[in-house]
């Protein structure tokens, strides 16, 4: 044998501690975790890397199960896993979720292999981990990114589009698809400009985009004009950039198209407009001046330089000054007409109708009306007319006529004067705007194509036409109406013959208004007044409710104080009081309704918020329904309103119920949260995971088209039929959410249901919320009088009844009046008043109470209600159980609160 390879057992031994010191380094350095199981799952062995993933030491994981490190769903999941294993996978490479000792979350990719004795049983796994908590949350932002960006292009009212390098669609958002006619965006994948558009816009889009992607250089706002195959012309405003990859190379490019077509129609209609003044201006006989505010020359038109023999030098220097002169030295009466520019400069409003006589003997009109710019006086026109050569009769019948056109055309209304044959005359600019009659239409002499395109724009056009027929028939009817038109446009029609003095009809005048606005308005102040009034009837029941319960709770006190009541009658009686309790609550939810209770916010429990709701919801739902509750293991401690939190329960449930006719699943699940609350939420804007509690209330329903997802949390948006929803269910849990410094999330798919996701910041401790004890019952009366004013007989009647007996002498009345006339007679005996705020006959409690305490400051009081203590108003506080009493009340209440204020200061008097 060779020398070098004899070892002996010592050399052996030493190797092999080496070896093993070796391997231990090696695994107490690696950044994964090294680790293994039992087969009961439990931990055998864990590296040192244990303490940077789960912040834990290795002896704090030895002998635990693994899935005592997960949340509970979890651990199922991984069980599952590991059962497997145990069932003789030789390997398995597994994603799953741990939580660390500070309760974080973190994510682990396992790699292990199956331990077998040497008979080839299963001993357990062990293998490495990785911690993949960042990756997994690159991963998760990447995928909110690409969502946010979707959404984004999908809701973005303008045209979005990409192309690629030979500028075919690869993607278009549904804006532009329904531009394009398209059922679905993708439809358009693949196609270029020249399949939806005519050839002479294609090729010039075309050409635009190439240049883009060829040079780099982005194409800003450019005004493009559209032409389509039937002939159509649109606008639009397009910016395209190029999109270059991960290297810099440009692969296509990106386009985003405003609809402008609406300004550029403007934009012609006042260039057309202003090119109609303009030549309107030379073309006329009279000489016109138009001045600003200031009254300084704005424009001129020829024929007042000739009418004025201003010198041209002078007005084309725009030297007011020596204009003016000019005028001034041809006048008559120079002063006159310095007197009637000024006070008209002083009342920009007012208009001008005058003659001037120069030294020459010419007569000129001059007339004056301001010039309206965005609704507001910005200048005069002045117009001159030489009259030299005309009658007096002519002279007034051209100032009407002017002016009458001026009148029409200046009006609001869309105005028509039509002759008696019912030919047109003459028709106002805003009788083409109303109608939105095409100009050549409305310039044509021709009346067939207007009158054909007006009763083909209105939604009945027999009927128009046979109220125009009518009147033509009657010419001294006179008639208003309204018309609506097919695009939805409510117009106010008025019509009324022509005659002269002597009664000769010459033809018939029709205005047109636009009302649709006012319509709508007014549908608004209706649907108001509606839910007002359902308000005030809510408020209204609950108030008279309340009074009921009072006298019905009040006289079970009064039975249960009762000593000769059996064990099985007290029993009853107990029943009865928790169902006055329970109909108590319900009118507490009422008056929140009618917005006459404040919210009344505590540490609540999510769990016990819904188990309480759980048993009305079965009710509710119907058989046909199978209502699922899952709760969290532990509590989920919020801040809120019980009653508004109960509501949103009940609406989502409702929406859940009416969203399967033909029956389902309604699932309603509680789970605690960490998620970043978004900026809808109020809460100040932050990175950071916040600690929240999860309601969700889902459903096996027909779900929620896309289109009309987004505007669910509106107002009076409701895709029920009329009657049958008044829109406002899912706006209130909006509401209410928000209130509760929370948000809400849906998730729906036609066909397959609806979600609804409620987050709500969590706390982290629960205060009691509990009743003060009362150690020992309320002191008796000592003889005092109190002045019970009530107006509901229950209610005085029992107050009667419990007070006496409890040792007090009771005068009542049913209204302040009546109260008033006892005080005369009782003034000096009566210690405490005690009465309803809201009373018949004019006079309120609280005015009641300021009279009495006028003539005796001592006087103590008491105030009841069944509405919320705000009623009042905020000049007087109100304190339950010191100078207020909240209908129903028990009748404990009413001896301590009594007691209270008799004796201690701070009952005394309003404060």
């Amino acid at each position: 044998m060779n020398e070098s390879a004899a070892s002996s057992p010592q050399d052996v031994m030493v190797a092999l501690r080496e070896s093993e010191r070796a391997y231990r380094a090696l695994v107490e350095t690696s950044n994964d975790l090294i680790w293994s199981v039992d087969a009961q799952g439990r931990w055998t062995f864990v590296n040192g890397a244990v303490r940077r993933i789960y912040g834990y030491e290795p002896a704090e994981l030895l002998g635990r199960a693994f899935t005592d490190f997960q949340t509970p769903e979890q651990a199922v999941k991984d069980q599952a896993v590991f059962a497997r294993i145990m069932a003789g996978a030789p390997h398995f490479n597994y994603e799953t979720v741990h939580v660390r000792k500070d309760g974080a979350p973190v994510w682990l990719n396992f790699n292990a292999v199956v331990l077998r004795d040497e008979h080839g049983a299963v001993l357990g796994t062990t293998g490495t981990a990785q911690d993949i908590t960042e990756r997994k949350r690159s991963g998760e932002a990447l995928k909110l990114e690409q969502s946010l960006f979707s959404s984004l292009v999908r809701t973005i009212p303008d045209h979005v589009y990409f192309k690629d390098r030979q500028s075919r669609f690869v993607r278009i958002n549904d804006v532009m698809a329904r531009h394009f006619g398209l059922r679905e965006p993708a439809e358009a994948v693949g196609k270029t400009d020249f399949d939806f558009f005519r050839d002479e816009h294609a090729r010039l889009a075309h050409a635009d985009e190439q240049r883009v992607m060829s040079t780099g250089e982005p194409m800003v706002s450019l005004e493009e004009k559209e032409t389509w195959p039937d002939g159509r012309i649109t606008w639009a405003s397009t910016t395209k950039v190029a999109l270059r990859d991960a290297t810099g190379q440009i692969t296509g490019l990106v386009g985003i198209s405003r609809d402008i077509t609406e300004r550029k129609q403007t934009e012609l209609a006042r260039d057309r407009s202003l090119s109609l003044v303009l030549a309107t201006l030379e073309s006329t006989a009279d000489g016109i001046l138009v001045v600003n505010a200031e009254g300084k020359i704005e424009t001129y038109n020829r024929v007042f330089t000739r009418m004025w023999r201003v010198p041209d030098d002078v007005l084309a220097t725009r030297d007011d000054a020596r204009a003016l002169q000019c005028v001034l030295d041809q006048l008559s009466s120079p002063e006159k007409f310095i007197e009637k520019v000024r006070h008209l400069y002083t009342h920009p409003e007012e208009e001008s109708f005058d003659t001037l006589d120069f030294k020459d003997g010419r007569v000129f009109e001059r007339y004056s009306r301001p010039q309206y710019i965005g609704g507001q006086v910005g200048g005069r026109v002045w117009s001159f007319r030489d009259i030299t050569e005309r009658k007096r009769a002519e002279e007034e019948l051209s100032w009407r006529t002017a002016f009458f056109e001026a009148q029409i055309d200046s009006a609001l209304d869309g105005i028509l004067v039509v002759d008696s044959a019912g030919k047109k005359i003459l028709q106002n600019r805003r009788m083409g705007e109303v109608w939105k009659i095409p100009p050549e239409i409305a310039d044509d002499k021709d009346d067939t194509p207007q009158i054909k395109f007006v009763t083909g724009r209105t939604k009945n056009p027999r009927q128009f036409v046979e109220k125009v027929l009518h009147l033509y028939s009657h010419p001294t009817e006179i008639s208003r109406d309204e018309i609506e038109l097919t695009d939805g446009t409510v117009l106010d029609r008025y019509s009324a013959p022509v005659r002269d003095k002597d009664g000769k009809y010459y033809g018939r005048i029709w205005t047109f208004r636009d009302i649709t606005v006012s319509k709508h308005l007014e549908e608004h102040l209706r649907q108001t007044q509606k839910m007002e009034a359902i308000g005030q009837l809510s408020g209204g029941v609950a108030h008279d409710f309340n009074n009921l319960l009072t006298a019905i709770i009040g006289h079970l006190g009064l039975l249960q104080d009762n000593a000769h009541v059996t064990p099985e009658i007290a029993e009853s009686l107990d029943e009865i009081a928790k169902a006055a309790n329970r109909a108590a609550k319900l009118t507490s939810q009422l008056l929140a309704f009618s917005r006459r209770q404040v919210l009344r916010l505590q540490d609540l429990d999510l769990n016990e918020v819904v188990e309480q709701m759980a048993k009305m919801l079965r009710r509710m739902v119907g058989e046909d329904v199978t209502m699922q509750l899952d709760y969290a293991p532990e509590p989920l401690t919020f801040h809120g309103d019980a009653g508004m939190l109960e509501q949103v329960l009940l609406n989502l449930a409702v929406n859940a119920r009416d969203a399967m006719p033909g029956g389902g699943t309604l699932r309603i699940a509680t789970r605690s949260a960490t998620r970043v609350p978004p900026a809808a939420a109020g809460q100040t804007e932050t990175t950071a995971l916040a600690a929240l509690v999860h309601l969700s209330v889902s459903d096996t329903g027909t779900g929620i088209a896309p289109e009309i997802l987004p505007k669910i949390f509106e107002p009076f948006f409701t895709t029920k039929e009329v009657g049958e929803g008044t829109g406002l269910g899912l706006a209130t849990v909006f509401g209410i959410v928000q209130q509760h410094r929370g948000w809400i999330e849906v998730k729906s798919e036609a066909g397959r249901g609806t979600t609804f996701h409620v987050y709500l910041p969590r706390i982290a401790v629960r205060s009691a919320n509990l009743p003060l004890e009362i150690s020992a019952p309320p002191a008796r009366g000592r003889g005092e009088t109190i002045l019970l004013v009530e107006d509901e007989p229950a209610v005085r009647e029992m107050g009667v009844g419990a007070l006496s007996k409890y040792g007090y002498k009771v005068i009542t009345a049913t209204s302040g009046a009546e109260a008033l006339a006892l005080w005369a007679r009782h003034e000096g005996k009566i210690a405490l008043l005690l009465t309803d705020l809201i009373m018949p006959g004019g006079m309120s409690g609280l005015q009641l109470a300021r009279e009495l305490m006028q003539r005796n400051p001592a006087l103590r009081v008491i105030y009841t209600s069944g509405y919320s203590p705000e009623i009042a108003g905020k000049e007087l506080p109100m304190k339950a159980g010191v100078n207020y009493l909240g209908k129903p009340y028990e009748l404990s209440a009413l001896f301590r609160t009594v007691r209270n204020a008799l004796d201690g200061e701070v009952g005394r008097g309003v404060f």
